[in-house]
């Protein structure tokens, strides 16, 4: 009895050793069907907390939106620096997650493009946008490194645009419009 123990204890500890020096322990996709994503879509009015199906990504979920005094990022040093906005201007803010349904690495920063806020059908604003770390616990802080979101890992981003206080503080129509590849999106700020 004694040396089935000692055997069987070996085999574990064998096993785990092999593992443990197995170099990288994460998910590993070895593969999936991407063709069911293919399609791009037009969403005329995103909502928070309303996940939405972004075809050739995954889903897509607007977590926050705020005029902001101040925004920031993390440098590649650790530092924290932040853009504050004057007297006379205001951040507009939209947050949100994609999630990634793909089988492959996707880097969105690339992806996201055409961010602009137009304010009573008439005066348009250029914005950014900027990646968030999730490990790092503040969406108002970007993140200057960007990095590829692993298949089924949430990516966290926010898209922004500097904006006038009469516009911030207008009844006209303003909307915030981008891509996600071909996919249209707006958030309606005010309608």
């Amino acid at each position: 009895m004694k040396k089935v123990t000692i055997l069987l204890l070996t085999a574990v500890l064998l096993v785990f050793s092999i593992t443990a020096y197995a170099g990288d322990l994460g998910v590993q996709i070895i593969g999936g069907d991407e063709n069911k994503f293919n399609e791009s879509i037009s969403l005329d009015d995103l909502k928070l907390n309303n996940e939405i199906e972004l075809p050739g990504y995954g889903f897509i979920t607007a977590i926050e939106f705020g005029f902001l005094e101040e925004i920031g990022y993390y440098h590649e040093n650790g530092y924290a620096y932040s853009y504050e906005g004057s007297n006379s201007d205001q951040y507009a803010w939209l947050y949100f997650t994609i999630l990634n349904k793909r089988t492959t690495e996707l880097n969105f920063m690339t992806d996201i493009t055409d961010i602009v806020v137009t304010y009573d059908n008439t005066y348009k604003y250029a914005g950014w946008t900027m990646q968030c770390n999730l490990d790092k616990g503040n969406p108002r802080y970007g993140d200057m490194v960007q990095f590829a979101i692993k298949p089924m890992y949430l990516g966290a981003f926010f898209v922004a645009c500097t904006l006038p206080n009469a516009v911030v503080e207008g009844s006209e129509p303003l909307k915030m419009t981008f891509k996600i590849g071909e996919n249209e999106i707006t958030y309606n700020i005010r309608k």
